[in-house]
């Protein structure tokens, strides 16, 4: 057992090297994210991926007109039943350019990094890893789109006719039945959760790092909302989607996190002690 006095030492040879026997060094933060040989197939198959949802629910047919007057409320459950009752172009139109500002936020942090004295191969790094969390969310959320072929819920919406309810589908390819899961609420919650999360890990944490993650998914909520009030989703559709896209874009920078450096090293020398420490 180490008594009181020898922790008394240890403590006081510690801020006496800190105190400065030797120079105290700040580096800048390295970048902490790198591309590798996964990176070889995780892209082309995200690719396919997207290509392959892309083919599917182009060649779906749009509901009939008998199809649309056998679709009744009732025949929802109770907890998406609300959404039968919607429908704003004005909402749609909200969640196309919120959306769209969320993805080009992630082009925006993508080419900060050689700006704020990084390089740019960092700046292709976040590329590659953008493309990879857009290409398997369309993927995944189209190929789910094909597979559960769920009628969005203004088909089901009484207050229009159906033929108003036929002809906008019918405007729209493969749309009618492509209520599950939302891309919109997917994509979203990918670019928000994505750019946090590198802004948090590139330029460490601070008040505009938990600024960005509170408006990045507050604006992703906003997303799903107005596809819920636009009749085109429902309330499982986005928050299966927000469930999809935030977990893209967590495990994507997760899987090219660098591994993490000794926060403090120390090197000795016949005249010098000297302590690095790395943030």
């Amino acid at each position: 057992m180490v008594g009181t006095r020898g922790l008394d030492h240890r403590a006081g040879l510690i801020l006496l090297l800190l105190a400065g026997v030797g120079p105290l060094q700040a580096q800048v933060r390295p970048f902490p994210y790198a591309l590798d040989d996964r990176d070889l197939v995780h892209v082309p198959v995200g690719l396919g991926l997207a290509y392959l949802g892309y083919e599917i629910t182009s060649r779906v047919d749009p509901p009939t007109l008998d199809e649309i007057a056998q679709l009744q409320p009732s025949d929802v459950n109770g907890f998406d039943r609300v959404a039968t009752q919607n429908f704003s172009l004005t909402a749609q139109d909200r969640s196309d350019y919120v959306r769209n500002a969320l993805l080009g936020s992630m082009v925006l942090v993508s080419l900060t990094p050689p700006i704020l004295g990084h390089e740019w191969s960092d700046a292709a790094t976040l590329g590659v890893m953008s493309v990879e969390v857009l290409s398997f969310m369309f993927g995944i959320s189209s190929i789910a789109k094909a597979l559960s072929h769920r009628a969005r819920p203004y088909l089901y919406n009484q207050s229009a006719t159906v033929q108003e309810r036929y002809d906008f589908a019918k405007d729209k390819e493969g749309w009618g039945y492509g209520s599950f899961f939302s891309g919109h609420a997917a994509s979203s919650f990918a670019a928000a959760t994505f750019v946090s999360i590198v802004v948090s890990e590139v330029y460490g944490p601070s008040p505009w790092s938990g600024l960005i993650w509170g408006a990045a998914l507050s604006a992703a909520t906003v997303v799903s909302f107005a596809r819920v009030n636009g009749g085109v989703h429902f309330p499982t559709d986005v928050l299966m989607g927000a469930a999809v896209g935030s977990a893209l874009g967590y495990f994507v920078p997760a899987l090219h996190r660098r591994p993490a450096d000794s926060a403090l090293s120390v090197s000795v020398a016949p005249t010098s002690v000297s302590i690095r420490l790395t943030f």
